[in-house]
């Protein structure tokens, strides 16, 4: 979809708000869930969520279209506007069998895909982790920490918002290629989480710096989708699906490791 619908200039940006919405579902649930699980018992999270997700995925089906030329209701300029920003692109139709062994023999790909599983093992750890952390390390109980907990997913989708905007700014000014704006952002993202996270674990049972730290470094890890993230619509427009169900199915394995590599790293909590 993001391939047909959204130019390149435009995309870092669509990605940011989109893909990184699901920090504000982190925000939203984590208090809701709490919420249900005191107050009416913990099997109503479960009808709650999974009602909220067919109402969802009966609106995307009544509201989406393959292309914007087969939209209805789409206005003429904005019809001209995606066509004329995909236009530079090479659009063909989808392969009717995907290219596995050129994706497995493909080095860019890997490259997106090690990318992901490190972004998504720091996400991933910090949504499974960070209550338990705020209550076991930082003293802090665990009905008073749900709001704290959610700062850092607040901060990354905001700096992933700027981020995109940066992004999406110099490359339709000609200040850098899309490649080279793709390696600037993988880089702020890497870099930022990776050097808040170890900083963290040197500030004792300081909660607010920690808190802080964290945050700094999720607003940095935003940038991943005016990086590696939004890279998958690059090399392949036509699979960008495809692709990012690749990276994502590699991305999420590793992900699943968080918990349990904390457990075997803290036997005593």
């Amino acid at each position: 979809m993001v391939a047909k619908w959204i130019p390149p200039f435009e995309r870092a940006r669509f990605m940011s708000f989109v893909y990184l919405a699901n920090c504000l579902g982190v925000v939203v649930s984590l208090p809701l869930c709490g919420f249900l699980v005191e107050y009416v018992g913990w099997p109503s999270v479960f009808y709650v969520t999974g009602a909220i997700a067919l109402v969802w995925g009966i609106t995307w089906m009544v509201l989406m279209y393959e292309t914007p030329s087969e939209h209805p209701r789409i206005s003429k300029e904005e019809l001209n506007h995606i066509l004329e920003g995909i236009s530079g692109e090479k659009q063909e139709d989808k392969p009717k069998k995907a290219p596995w062994l050129a994706m497995f023999k493909s080095v860019p790909l890997w490259a997106i895909t090690i990318a992901h599983c490190g972004n998504m093992y720091g996400f991933n750890l910090l949504v499974t982790q960070l209550p338990s952390y705020l209550n076991n390390v930082m003293g802090l109980p665990l009905d008073k920490n749900t709001l704290l907990a959610t700062l850092p997913f607040i901060t990354r989708f905001v700096g992933s918002n700027g981020w995109s905007w940066i992004g999406d700014t110099l490359i339709s000014r000609g200040v850098v290629s899309i490649r080279v704006s793709r390696i600037i952002f993988s880089a702020i993202n890497s870099l930022g989480v990776g050097t808040a996270l170890a900083i963290a674990g040197f500030q004792g049972c300081n909660a607010a710096s920690v808190v802080g730290l964290l945050c700094i470094g999720t607003a940095m890890g935003g940038a991943s989708t005016s990086g590696y993230m939004v890279n998958t619509h690059d090399i392949a427009p036509n699979l960008g699906g495809t692709l990012f169900g690749f990276i994502n199915t590699f991305a999420f394995a590793t992900a699943m490791l968080a918990p349990i590599s904390v457990g075997l790293l803290t036997p005593d909590d």
